[in-house]
């Protein structure tokens, strides 16, 4: 299992210079990723900058982050939950 932070998922999904290596990393590693539910809320709004910095398209930030809501509904990427535990480890 690999944990993902918002700045590495979001490389999956908004395409940045150096996507294609997280895509291979993710790929090669164990199925699914894992990364904490704050990483959705913050996945949006780096959406929704790049859209208004007009880095991606205009649209693109909602269908980015439904197709990110898909991939958590799937089970591709997977929600930890934070707390003292998750801290700790």
């Amino acid at each position: 299992m690999g944990y993902w932070d918002t700045s590495t998922l979001v490389k999956l999904y908004a395409k940045e210079p150096d996507s294609a290596l997280f895509e291979v990393q993710a790929l090669s590693g164990p199925a699914g990723s894992v990364t904490s539910r704050i990483a959705l809320y913050e996945a949006r709004a780096t959406f929704q900058r790049k859209e208004a910095e007009g880095t991606i398209q205009p649209g693109a930030a909602q269908r980015l982050y439904n197709e990110l809501l898909r991939d958590v509904a799937a089970g591709e990427v997977r929600l930890v939950e934070l707390g003292a535990g998750l801290e700790r480890e």
